[in-house]
């Protein structure tokens, strides 16, 4: 996969993860409680293929390394820029949120110049 394919693939996961974005405030809210809830090894089971699959796709030495660890810290400004600020950003539009994390995101994927 190129930059370019990854780039589009986190703007479908960032508009995806604001459409659901009050149910993860939500469960960063109430962490302690829904774990004590949900326990499903079917679910972990489903997480830890995805987790593989991305895995996976990071150690696929096709794209240069430089490349792969842009794309793991674009991945990662996303997952907490949405999941673990629980209601940190709970009054930013989505809209405004979603602009912020599309620029940071091609900030971390596109080379700078001197490179």
């Amino acid at each position: 996969m190129t930059l370019e394919v990854w780039s589009t693939l986190l703007d479908h996961l960032i508009d995806q993860m604001l459409s659901h974005r009050a149910l993860f405030i939500l469960h960063e809210r109430n962490r302690t409680a829904f774990e004590a809830l949900h326990h499903d090894e079917r679910h972990e089971s489903e997480h830890d293929d995805i987790e593989s699959l991305f895995r996976a796709a990071l150690a696929n030495e096709n794209l240069p390394l430089k490349d792969r660890v842009r794309v793991a810290c674009a991945f990662g400004s996303v997952i907490v820029g949405l999941v673990m600020t629980g209601d940190a950003f709970a009054d930013v539009p989505d809209m405004e949120l979603g602009e912020m994390l599309r620029g940071t995101v091609r900030d971390i994927l596109i080379p700078a110049r001197s490179e």
